[in-house]
């Protein structure tokens, strides 16, 4: 559930037609969701912004084709919203496809309101630390672009765990002119000391080196995991 000082969560829903209603409504008002819903994926792409944290349920009935091209689309924008797809008797091999293209699940109908409420919050949580995520890389690239050439230099040997008077020595300037440099580079990093610029460099390093994996096609990143056994096909309501 959201606070007041949580930002507001949208659900962006894609019915194609679908006999879900009575569910999504009980899902949205029990949730208090703010909600957006459009007919078909080609609808949804039309948006230009889109507002976080957020998790999208789309229902197969709009048909595998589009699905794929919704799903590549996320992709091409570098923007992987939890993807929730609802279908009837959906066919493994779909399934699995959008399974390695980064779908949270697939839910077989009839679905219960208590299983997809909590797909709907497992994607909102993972949405809110991917936009952290995205937030801190963003943050250290733009430090990172204002820093001047010796600047970089002397972070570099920052992290190396060198101190003032071996980077003076081994740049053969004034330590005084490392210290300048050093103090600048905590302002543009905005933290007081040299360890918090070391912890920032390493969560940026770690999700520049997953973005690289990120833009093949198939793989799926820093998205908090829900267990498969209780998804996809799986997930059927016992008769």
């Amino acid at each position: 559930m959201t606070t007041q000082d949580s930002p507001p969560r949208v659900l962006y829903l894609i019915d194609g037609g679908s006999t879900n209603d009575s569910i999504y409504r009980e899902l949205l008002l029990s949730e208090k969701l703010e909600v957006v819903r459009f007919s078909q994926p080609s609808e949804f792409l039309l948006l230009h912004t889109l507002q976080r944290p957020a998790c999208i349920v789309c229902d197969l009935g709009v048909g595998a084709k589009a699905v794929e091209q919704l799903q590549r689309a996320l992709h091409e924008r570098g923007t992987l919203l939890p993807l929730i797809l609802v279908g009837v008797d959906p066919p493994l091999a779909l399934a699995v496809r959008a399974m390695e293209r980064g779908a949270l699940t697939v839910m077989c109908q009839p679905i219960q309101v208590d299983s997809l409420r909590s797909y709907v919050e497992a994607g909102f949580n993972g949405d809110a630390k991917q936009c952290k995520f995205d937030d801190l890389y963003a943050a250290v690239n733009h430090s990172l672009e204002q820093m001047t050439e010796r600047q970089q230099t002397v972070l570099h040997h920052v992290v190396r765990g060198l101190s003032t008077k071996q980077i003076a020595l081994e740049l053969e300037v004034s330590e005084r002119l490392i210290e300048k440099e050093r103090s600048r580079i905590l302002e543009l990093f905005s933290v007081s000391s040299t360890s918090d610029v070391t912890l920032k460099l390493g969560g940026y390093d770690v999700i520049d080196a997953l973005k690289v994996r990120f833009d093949q096609p198939d793989l799926n990143f820093l998205r908090v995991s829900v267990r498969r056994s209780r998804s996809g096909v799986a997930d059927r309501k016992q008769q």
